[in-house]
């Protein structure tokens, strides 16, 4: 299901590959921890992404237990502190630790 809520700016990832993820990761939080030591970062970014855009409202009238289940994991992930998370300063942090940004 396209999706003009969630901004896809990962180089790596497809739009479809992107919000799987993030969803993937919001119903598995106990796996943030794992993605950020294993340097996962664009995935990270899709994460932190799908956060701030929010539950993308349509799934309220196509499909009500999933609208409801991701809006119980996007709470649960800001009580955890994710919320905190910026997908643009993960990628921007990523490509200065990969060496994609040179320095003055």
């Amino acid at each position: 299901m396209p999706d003009t809520d969630h901004q896809n700016s990962s180089p790596l990832l497809s739009a479809a590959q992107a919000e799987q993820t993030a969803v993937y990761l919001l119903t598995h939080l106990d796996q943030v921890p794992h993605y950020i030591l294993a340097k996962r970062y664009e995935e990270l970014a899709c994460f932190a992404d799908y956060l701030h855009a929010d539950v993308p409202p349509v799934l309220a009238q196509t499909d009500q237990a999933l609208y409801r289940t991701l809006r119980r994991a996007v709470t649960e992930a800001h009580v955890a502190g994710y919320g905190r998370m910026d997908g643009a300063n993960i990628r921007a942090m990523a490509a200065t630790i990969h060496g994609e940004i040179k320095s003055d």
